[in-house]
């Protein structure tokens, strides 16, 4: 299975559509290139290395950028987006008597600013029905996150992320 934000970037890629100076089969120099039907950018590569860019919105507005592609990013990284997820789960009565353990996979939006929205099960039919609303709960509980870039433009990106329940981490009071 190709992952969410593969598919996302591809597509987001897809309509983009550059030209520019190759010298010795590599990329060198200015490239120019059109985004979608939002706007153009200038990226500048050196002997093949991408080193910056800017792009120029048909609103107006101009954003340099380092990087093509920047991912959402929960503050700390992937480990502290666990440790948040540990730390503020509430194991469901019902699971912890049963001793129900398993993971729900989650999806959702980062928006342009960050925000987390569109919460909801990766899977139509989960095979954990009592943990699913905690999973919900710990996803739409989560503060912001720095938001995602393509081109230096803040982008909604998808995520899909698994919910772990573990009655090891209850039991250790984790």
């Amino acid at each position: 299975m190709v992952p969410v934000i593969l598919l996302f970037l591809m597509t987001i890629l897809k309509k983009t559509v550059g030209e520019g100076d190759i010298k010795d089969g590599i990329k060198d120099g200015e490239w120019h290139g059109l985004i979608a039907d939002s706007g153009r950018y200038v990226s500048i590569f050196r002997r093949g290395v991408f080193k910056s860019g800017t792009s120029y919105m048909k609103s107006g507005k101009q954003y340099t950028f380092n990087k093509v592609v920047v991912e959402p990013e929960f503050e700390g990284g992937m480990p502290y987006l666990y440790i948040y997820l540990t730390q503020k789960q509430i194991y469901p009565e019902y699971a912890k008597e049963h001793n129900i353990n398993g993971t729900v996979r989650v999806n959702f939006i980062i928006e342009k600013d960050g925000s987390v929205t569109n919460v909801k099960l990766a899977d139509t039919e989960s095979p954990i029905p009592s943990l699913e609303g905690e999973a919900i709960r710990l996803i739409n509980s989560m503060p912001t996150w720095k938001p995602g870039k393509i081109y230096g433009i803040p982008m909604r990106f998808p995520y899909t992320i698994p919910v772990d329940f573990s009655q090891f981490y209850v039991q250790k009071g984790f």
